[in-house]
């Protein structure tokens, strides 16, 4: 089932949910690149994801996508009444460019190509423990024949969140894809009552 999808589900039951650690990246420095010196054809790793031109042409699209889903696309939801549920947002020719799926503590927002293919993945989730907010966030990135191509973590106090670095998942942490998310049709008619996940 994977760690991400049984804390989604303990989210949604309003349990509680436990963030481990993650284990570092393996890369060797030398192969990570920088900034300005990263290839398509170097391998995409935790030093080099941001500048890599594989993910900064994924992140252009997705972009694009958040862009004109705020402001043009057509959104309906499909509510569960129990603070879970999905919406879509659709583009002029009536496809599924996004799919937000929330629950109490958190959302998975699903991103799709142009031709129903999913992109990128989103996931956060927030644990509530005493006093204080823990952050847990999951990109997955895919290539054009819905599998994955690279995906990262990160955790940390909500307040800090965008200051923690970024990880590769262990083995147990790492997205499984499943029908649900490479269906953007199925993705949001499964409102988050039915998923089961």
């Amino acid at each position: 089932m994977g760690f991400f999808r049984t804390c989604a589900l303990a989210m949604a039951l309003s349990v509680g949910c436990v963030v481990g650690g993650c284990a570092g990246d393996n890369q060797d420095d030398a192969t990570q690149g920088d900034d300005q010196n990263v290839s398509a054809s170097a391998p995409i790793t935790v030093g080099n994801f941001i500048s890599h031109p594989k993910i900064k042409a994924i992140r252009n699209e997705v972009r694009t996508i958040q862009t004109t889903a705020d402001a043009k696309m057509d959104k309906k939801d499909n509510s569960c009444g129990d603070g879970t549920g999905t919406a879509k947002f659709t583009n002029a020719a009536g496809r599924i460019r996004k799919v937000n799926w929330f629950a109490p503590g958190g959302s998975i927002e699903y991103f799709y190509r142009d031709n129903g293919k999913v992109l990128f993945i989103f996931s956060s989730f927030t644990d509530f423990n005493g006093t204080s907010a823990h952050v847990r966030e999951h990109r997955v990135y895919f290539d054009d024949n819905n599998r994955v191509m690279f995906e990262v973590t990160r955790d940390g106090p909500k307040a800090d969140i965008a200051d923690e670095p970024h990880q590769k998942p262990t083995e147990d942490e790492g997205w499984v894809v499943s029908d649900l998310d490479t269906d953007p049709n199925l993705n949001f008619e499964t409102a988050g009552c039915e998923r089961g996940h």
